[in-house]
Parts: C-alpha cells; structure tokens; sequence
C-alpha cells in the first residue's frame, strides 16, 4: 500500500433526476463541485467523474485550448452518446 494505490475504491451514483440528464451543464457543474469537494478529503490520491471526461472533450475539440478545459453551456455540446 505504500506504493501503490487504487486498493480501496469507491464509487458514487449521482443522478440527474431525468433521462438524459447527465448533458444538463448544471448537473456536470455540481458534479464537478463533487469531485473537488472529494479530492480535498484526506488520504484521496484519485477522482474521476464524467465532467472531468466532458471537460477534456471540450478542449480537445477547440484544437485543445486550456481554455476550453470548461463545462459547455449548451446541453449540445455536452450530449454523450453511445455506439450504436
């Protein structure tokens, strides 16, 4: 354990309150203030939320300006989808 981490896991469901509502940027935002809240916590060395995922995404499409490392405004911009 001194040198390795990821032992111990634990994981959070957050819902929306709504289909599709993990695109909504006032849920990404109060995720994101989750996570910040999380990370500030004693003895926690990792967080990895959907915004955080969003956020990059945000970034890498404007060519991966920092500036961009945001939360969209739009629900469009941050719509996931899967495969189909």
């Amino acid at each position: 354990m001194k040198n390795l981490s990821g032992w111990d896991i634990i994981e959070y469901s957050l819902s929306s309150g709504q289909s599709g509502g993990i695109a909504e940027p006032e849920y990404l935002a109060m995720v994101d203030r989750f996570a910040d809240w999380y990370r500030r916590q004693p003895k926690v060395t990792y967080v990895a939320t959907v915004a955080n995922t969003i956020k990059r995404l945000n970034a890498d499409m404007h060519g991966g300006d920092p500036n961009y490392y945001r939360i969209p405004d739009q629900r469009e911009l941050a719509a996931i989808s899967a495969p189909v």
